[in-house]
């Protein structure tokens, strides 16, 4: 698959079709479907489901956007929160869809949608595109939904909230002035998370590490960023108690590992699908790092040709030595951080070494992946298909949806 990118703009958000920005330190207020045709996002307290345009495969890669008819977001029935949405996460079974989202209070909303159901809603919506006062709510049909809240004694302040799905009917939310980590589960039924751990610093971002339910042992081990470290908390190992009332609780989860890579603070994480795999991270020094999870230690720095603060870090789903990086700005790139067996160092080899004295930081700012028309909502990625690539799906604050295929020729635009 070519390297084509693909615009629309996104109507029926709001009045004055500009998205809200970011309250916190990363942009995932985006998130798409199994199928890769409906893209989710957010404005103030409601999500939105946004159609994506069909597009056609080009045979010259090409980093110029290709305009597309202007598309409309349609408000989602289950997902309308009280206060602003932060985050949103999708996650992907064999027979449903999972889509959650999460406030400003860590008030969290979820609801499943079977592959069948998503099709049909698709193709109803793409008949109707053109009517841009269609608010129907039959694309949002779901077949189970809930709503799990934190402990209403709890004296919570409201901030940037982010958003994880695990195996095991998992989630993880974490809350950044709140400093705590709460462990819920989609199917309890229970309207309650199960603990809530205070944390020792303020997370700016949260994943599992491990997404099948056949890795037992990642399945139940949560990565955090936190200041400028990266924590390990294994949800095996329960908090025997003795902390402060109303911040964390009895039978919370403990912290077993910790890594501070950079003096600069994290914004982002990328966890592994499988257990022990490669974490990676992302600082305001514009570095993404790559621990080694063995030994806990810092196996390769890349530095990324951002412009500013990293707001998203992506890992490729279809190449494990690549990843993508959105940019505070309105850029995103893709960069080689080395595969699981990689045994350590800034290169594999001498021919990694002499392209990286070649491109220095300047010439990488201009030739390395491609910008939108606004900072960034979110990013999400999909390997849609039986194709070795990937695509990756934005939304910009200004309403613009990118649907970037053959995403990981970024990489090869680079280096050519």
């Amino acid at each position: 698959m070519a390297l084509a990118i693909h615009r629309s703009v996104v109507q029926n958000l709001n009045d004055t079709n500009q998205l809200d920005a970011n309250l916190g330190p990363s942009a995932s207020r985006v998130a798409v479907n199994a199928k890769g045709t409906t893209v989710f996002t957010s404005c103030q307290n409601q999500v939105y489901t946004i159609p994506v345009p069909v597009t056609t495969t080009t045979e010259v890669p090409s980093t110029k956007p290709i305009n597309h008819p202007n598309t409309n977001a349609t408000p989602h029935r289950l997902h309308t929160h009280e206060s602003p949405v932060q985050s949103i996460a999708t996650q992907y079974l064999s027979d449903q869809t999972i889509l959650a989202s999460v406030d400003t209070f860590g008030r969290v909303k979820w609801s499943a949608c079977t592959h069948s159901m998503e099709e049909d809603v698709y193709a109803n919506t793409l008949n109707n595109t053109s009517n841009t006062s269609n608010t129907s709510n039959t694309s949002n049909t779901s077949n189970t939904s809930n709503t799990i809240t934190r402990d209403t004694s709890a004296n919570i302040e409201s901030g940037w909230s982010g958003l994880s799905l695990g195996p095991f009917n998992q989630m993880a939310v974490v809350q950044h002035f709140d400093r705590t980590l709460s462990i819920g589960n989609l199917h309890s039924g229970t309207t309650t998370f199960q603990s809530t751990a205070h944390l020792s610093g303020c997370p700016t971002d949260v994943g599992f590490c491990g997404g099948t339910q056949s890795d037992s042992v990642g399945g139940q081990l949560v990565a955090t960023t936190e200041n400028n470290a990266v924590v390990l908390y294994d949800l095996r190992q329960k908090n025997g108690g003795g902390a402060p009332a109303g911040r964390a609780q009895c039978g919370a989860p403990v912290s077993t590992h910790r890594q501070a890579p950079s003096f600069a603070h994290l914004r982002a994480i990328a966890t592994p699908e499988t257990w022990p795999a490669n974490i990676l991270a992302a600082s305001d020094d514009r570095f993404v790092y790559t621990i080694e999870p063995r030994n806990w230690r810092v196996l390769r720095r890349w530095r990324t040709p951002l412009k500013y603060e990293p707001v998203g870090l992506l890992r490729s789903p279809s190449h494990s030595s690549l990843c993508y990086i959105a940019g505070l700005d309105n850029d995103i790139m893709c960069g080689n951080v080395g595969g699981p067996a990689q045994l350590g160092g800034d290169s594999n080899n001498n021919q990694d070494k002499k392209r990286k004295r070649e491109f220095t930081q300047l010439q990488m700012m201009f030739s390395t992946g491609f910008r939108g028309d606004g900072p960034w909502a979110g990013v999400a990625v999909r390997n849609v298909g039986d194709d070795s690539n990937d695509i990756l799906y934005a939304v910009s604050q200004s309403c613009g949806l990118y649907v970037v295929e053959g995403a990981t020729g970024l990489l090869d635009m680079r280096e050519s």
